[in-house]
């Protein structure tokens, strides 16, 4: 007659039993591992790298929202001073565009109020991609003033690049000025 598990069971000794059942539950924990656990840590593993992997493309779409962002206000910012298609077609006649430019240096100084004595061109071959006018004028102090004001602050690129101020002895309270206003033109690359 053969001997039952359970009637082995019971001749084992108490620390025989518990290494039978630490080695049980270690299989058990085990087998669980390898069936269950395992694939659920790949898993876990591979929707880590894919939330960090998203973390970095989120990241990265933001930065690039900024910076196209900030491309679009420097455009923005820029747009005033790209040539319309009638200063593009002034580029290609130099004698219209010095001109137009002469006529709108001339009338903004006369907005201020400024006595344009004489107003032509001047030539400077060593820069094609600018306009030159020179200028000579009565003017105040402040009316000066206000022009400077005005070429620093136009939307049309000009500059003062010479000023010569003399006080007249017989016009009390006025100055006449001699200068070159220049006028930068986009569009015209610098040979």
């Amino acid at each position: 007659m053969g001997v039952t598990f359970l009637e082995r069971w019971k001749r084992l000794s108490l620390w025989q039993r518990r290494l039978a059942l630490f080695g049980a539950l270690t299989a058990l924990v085990a087998v669980i591992e390898l069936v269950g656990l395992r694939p659920l840590r790949r898993q876990l593993t591979r929707t880590r790298h894919d939330v960090q992997d998203m973390e970095h493309q989120l990241t990265r779409a933001i930065l690039l929202s900024s910076r196209a962002h900030a491309i679009e206000q420097a455009y923005d910012a820029y747009r005033p001073f790209v040539p319309s298609e009638d200063a593009t077609a002034n580029l290609r006649d130099p004698v219209r565009l010095q001109n137009q430019v002469q006529s709108e240096i001339e009338s903004d100084a006369r907005a201020i109020g400024m006595n344009v004595l004489t107003v032509r061109p001047t030539a400077d071959t060593s820069a094609p991609d600018r306009l030159m006018v020179a200028m000579e004028v009565e003017a105040t102090p402040s009316q000066l003033i206000q022009w400077l004001d005005h070429v620093r602050r136009s939307p049309s690129l000009l500059s003062v690049n010479r000023l010569a101020i003399r006080v007249p002895e017989e016009s009390a309270g006025l100055l006449r000025c001699s200068m070159v206003v220049t006028k930068l033109l986009l569009g015209v690359a610098a040979k």
